[in-house]
């Protein structure tokens, strides 16, 4: 088994969600779990122009496909580093200023982008092996495992995608 779940002191509160949105019993599957609503949700998010977004300030559609590109290659890298014994505290970041800067790409690019990501992210996580998976490092000031990253990627992840089908794709429906 990759690790077993993580338990909360392993990641800081603000993470809490995120882990809880999974059901699966350890990182691999964790991991495996998003891609499989990744995969389901992909004919739907395909269909949704780039520059949609449900409401005047909030993120486009480019744009949440593109936040989540940027933060699971974020969270990835933090569990490299934690995972090779990397005790170097790493910085937080600010996704509202990623997510300013423009999207050059179109919505299937990154969602090809988006899908190969995953693949790398759980060929990265399938090098990791006993203990390495309880292993801690510091990220954005607070204390975060190997095995609570994988559960915070594939989380965020679902978080998102339920977030985009109550209030982008809902509305995208009903207007188009």
């Amino acid at each position: 088994m990759a690790g077993g779940r993580p338990q909360p002191k392993e990641y800081g509160e603000w993470y809490a969600g995120y882990v809880e949105a999974v059901k699966a019993t350890d990182a691999l599957s964790a991991l495996q779990e998003a891609s499989d609503a990744l995969d389901k949700a992909m004919g739907d998010l395909g269909d949704m122009p780039g520059s949609f977004t449900y409401a005047e300030g909030k993120w486009t559609h480019a744009q949440l496909l593109q936040h989540l590109i940027d933060a699971e290659w974020i969270f990835s890298v933090r569990a490299l580093r934690t995972a090779r014994g990397d005790q170097t505290p790493m910085p937080g970041y600010n996704e509202n200023d990623y997510a300013s800067e423009p999207v050059t790409v179109d919505v299937a690019t990154l969602l090809n982008t988006l899908q190969h990501l995953r693949s790398s992210t759980m060929a990265l996580f399938g090098t990791f092996t006993g203990e390495v998976f309880t292993r801690t490092g510091t990220a954005d000031w607070q204390q975060v495992s190997v095995r609570a990253l994988a559960f915070i990627i594939a989380g965020h992840q679902l978080h998102h995608l339920k977030v985009w089908y109550e209030r982008y794709f809902s509305l995208f429906r009903k207007i188009s």
